[in-house]
């Protein structure tokens, strides 16, 4: 079953010929249509009644309190973003034997210390690109 069919419909007011009557997807569909700035207050508002009602009336109730649209929103993918590790951080970790946290704690002194003089840190600390 194609879950964007079913935001489609409920953004165009057409009718869908597939039938929502499991509840992961009402789950996808609330988490799409809790994207768009506009109706987030309406699926706030309608959330409570996921689980205690069937997923074809819980359908049924997105599709009647959301406002009608020309067409539904673009949803992008969402993606993990990837954390660029910094080696010197890393070493000085090590060495220092802290935790994130305590990193963390340290972090305008530890900016100021090595942003000074960067070059020279990693010569010290062995790093090579």
């Amino acid at each position: 079953m194609n879950y964007f069919k079913l935001i489609d419909s409920i953004y165009t007011k057409r009718k869908c010929e597939e039938i929502c009557n499991e509840d992961w997807i009402n789950i996808q569909i609330n988490k799409c249509i809790s994207r768009d700035a506009k109706n987030c207050s309406i699926v706030r508002s309608i959330i409570d009644y996921l689980f205690f009602i069937e997923p074809l009336h819980y359908f049924y109730l997105l599709f009647f309190n959301i406002q009608l649209a020309g067409k539904a929103p673009y949803f992008a993918k969402i993606e993990k973003q990837e954390i660029k590790e910094d080696k010197l951080e890393n070493k000085i970790k090590y060495i220092l034997n802290w935790s994130q946290r305590e990193l963390n704690k340290n972090r305008i002194m530890f900016n100021k210390l090595i942003q000074s003089n960067q070059k020279y840190w990693k010569e010290e600390l062995g790093i090579t690109r």
